[in-house]
């Protein structure tokens, strides 16, 4: 027997059964799901670190992003804590390796430096913030219309379906688990402060995603899925989740809080 064929059938059996679940489950605490609009999300990523005596503004423009009425419909925003001003005598307890990788990819990408803060709007570097004008920061009111991008959770495993009419190739999905918490430094350029944070990626995980027969979705629209396990860190509160393609290129994006806070 065809082992890879196998194993496809299993999978594309799996996301059957976890299509009808999605369509069907009741809403629970332990159940919940988001769901995006067809237009295109905009996606905030900020990079900073409690090392860092420069990133508290950042920090505390993206926090004010949780009294927007837009929040997690056409804006989703993440924070991303980096490790290398560690040295700098706090190590940052939001820091991971990944994310510094992460940072060095998207402004090698962007054509930008390396340093934090560092704010990135749709994958392109975004200094605006800074503006006075951004306190009140609006989407954008043209975005074009992409796919609707959703998921569901069910037994500790998260379920994501992208539906849209783009030519795609290998896309992938990332999972962020966001959290929110405020730290005293003790160390360092912030050494005396009490830093909250918002929207923090606790954990980050990356999926290929696999396009699905009409047959099964019922659908004429294309639909690609995967499915992740969901394993939510102490403090966790909300998830984001966005596509992209082959080379890395945004398409989508979704979040919200757990039903269950």
């Amino acid at each position: 027997m065809n082992f890879l064929l196998t194993r496809h059938n299993t999978f594309v059996a799996y996301l059957t059964i976890c299509t009808i679940l999605f369509l069907h489950a009741p809403s629970t605490k332990a159940d919940w799901s988001v769901v995006s609009q067809p237009e295109q999300a905009e996606l905030i990523e900020l990079f900073t670190s409690q090392g860092c005596s420069s990133c508290p503004p950042a920090d505390t423009w993206l926090t004010q992003l949780k009294e927007n009425p837009q929040l997690f419909k056409s804006v989703v925003p993440i924070s991303f804590h980096v490790t290398y001003w560690d040295y700098l005598g706090w190590q940052d307890p939001f820091g991971q390796q990944q994310h510094d990788v992460r940072h060095r990819l998207m402004a090698k990408k962007a054509g930008t430096g390396v340093y934090t803060p560092g704010v990135f709007r749709q994958g392109k570097e975004f200094r605006a913030w800074r503006n006075r004008a951004s306190k009140n920061f609006q989407p954008s009111s043209d975005r074009a219309v992409v796919g609707t991008l959703s998921a569901q959770a069910i037994d500790q495993h998260l379920f994501v379906s992208f539906q849209s009419n783009l030519k795609l190739s290998q896309p992938r999905i990332h999972l962020a688990i966001l959290g929110s918490q405020q730290t005293r430094v003790r160390a360092g350029e912030n050494k005396g402060r009490v830093l909250h944070h918002d929207f923090i990626a606790r954990s980050l995980t990356t999926s290929i995603m696999h396009i699905m027969n009409k047959n099964e979705t019922g659908s004429a629209i294309p639909t690609w899925s995967t499915n992740l396990p969901l394993n939510a860190p102490p403090n966790s509160n909300a998830i984001a989740i966005w596509v992209v393609d082959k080379n890395d290129n945004y398409i989508q994006a979704a979040g919200g809080y757990f039903e269950s806070n």
